[in-house]
């Protein structure tokens, strides 16, 4: 996994939020719909929008 080769294994990083796992399900669903229609800008943008969001929430975690 990506967050253990950055930031080693760490417990406090599981996922336990409800909405916060939805979100990320959801990004990932939207991320492989972009990529099967080959539209690479926008899953360029849905990447982004992940990490970004994704990053703050891992913020309000520590």
């Amino acid at each position: 996994m990506i967050h253990e080769n950055i930031l080693g294994s760490n417990e406090r990083f599981l996922l336990e939020d409800e909405q916060l796992l939805r979100d990320n399900y959801q990004d990932r669903c939207d991320l492989v719909e972009t990529i099967d229609h080959g539209e690479s800008e926008r899953a360029r943008l849905v990447t982004q929008n992940h990490m970004s969001r994704f990053n703050q929430d891992m913020k309000q975690i520590e």
